[in-house]
């Protein structure tokens, strides 16, 4: 983080803000600044290889009774700062012993800072969840929050590509009218959903996944519908999604399938992260991606990833995202190297 966002930081706090910040390296990077001392902690280490298995909640805090099982690698690569309260308090210590999270309210303003990343926890039984968790720091960190997640996206006429104007998209028991740009926007619970969407001039369309509605997360789906013909069969229709991997876990490569809309397709690629959310490499869908055996209409395609980096080094074994990007549409997995 440059010294300017780390003035803003401090600046914000000053003025009584409340903060989380989480990064395997908070303090080996910010040790000694402004910004890291107003934490209530301490840096001990960089955790060189050591990997870190479990974290364990502190009795008498906010994370009480609560234990989670924690994958973020042993590679050096992966690792994760010791860290010690000083006028903070200590929420998490790994299975070694070792201080991982502080929380810190003593000068006015409210702090959370953790060298492990949150979305390395796997959640189990009973509260031991990663949302359960957030609801706890940001009760601590005293924020209003939401807990919805939200869909949105554009109907476009499978023709022209222009937008489609009042037409009706339903998710699960919700509607809303797109409006004079084609868009459409929700923000729903946590759950499974079905989408759906009717116009009097169109064939009507079912998208034909799953919508999967995460608490404070954004979903981007746009699609096409077509005009009516007539015909007794509706045409398939085509639409922007990240499909899956297979095989998965994989090792050494695994075939990524995706569709793609006519609009989408120009500037469309699949970008791979590690668990630190760095790039590992971007796949060029214009000269590498084939239609998929997966699907049985010509907007599907498939990608091979062969566990190399951008220098076409192999990659360590792990956990990898691989994201689907066009324009405004993002779509998100998980897949497993194992070797």
């Amino acid at each position: 983080m440059n010294s300017e966002n780390q003035q803003y930081i401090v600046n914000y706090l000053n003025t009584g803000g409340a903060l989380y910040i989480e990064s395997p390296d908070i303090g080996m990077n910010h040790d000694g600044t402004e910004m890291f001392s107003m934490f209530g902690a301490t840096y001990t280490g960089n955790g060189g290889n050591y990997e870190v298995n479990t974290l364990n909640g502190q009795a008498g805090t906010i994370t009480e009774d609560l234990a989670f099982t924690y994958n973020g690698g042993s590679d050096s690569h992966y690792s994760i700062d010791h860290l010690a309260p000083t006028s903070g308090t200590l929420l998490f210590e790994s299975q070694e012993g070792v201080d991982r999270i502080i929380a810190s309210d003593y000068r006015g303003y409210r702090t959370i800072i953790s060298s492990t990343i949150l979305g390395c926890y796997f959640n189990d039984t009973g509260n031991n969840t990663k949302q359960f968790l957030m609801e706890q720091y940001l009760s601590y960190l005293d924020v209003d929050y939401v807990t919805d997640g939200t869909i949105c996206g554009t109907v476009l006429d499978g023709n022209s590509l222009e937008p489609v104007i009042d037409a009706v998209v339903t998710v699960g028991e919700f509607t809303e009218a797109t409006d004079e740009n084609g868009f459409y926007s929700f923000s729903l619970p946590e759950g499974i959903y079905q989408l759906s969407c009717q116009h009097e001039d169109y064939n009507d369309f079912t998208y034909p996944e799953d919508v999967v509605i995460i608490p404070c997360e954004t979903t981007v789906i746009n699609f096409e519908i077509t005009l009516l013909s007539g015909t007794e069969e509706d045409p398939i229709l085509p639409v922007t999604a990240l499909h899956g991997n297979y095989p998965n876990p994989f090792n050494p490569s695994t075939t990524i399938s995706f569709s793609l809309t006519a609009k989408d397709a120009k500037n469309a690629k699949i970008e791979i992260y590690n668990l630190k959310g760095q790039k590992v490499k971007t796949l060029d869908i214009l000269e590498s991606a084939s239609p998929s055996p997966f699907f049985a209409d010509e907007v599907g395609y498939s990608i091979i990833w062969n566990g190399t980096d951008e220098n076409d080094q192999p990659v360590s074994s792990g956990v990898y995202f691989y994201k689907l990007k066009s324009g405004n549409f993002e779509q998100t997995k998980k897949m497993i190297l194992l070797k």
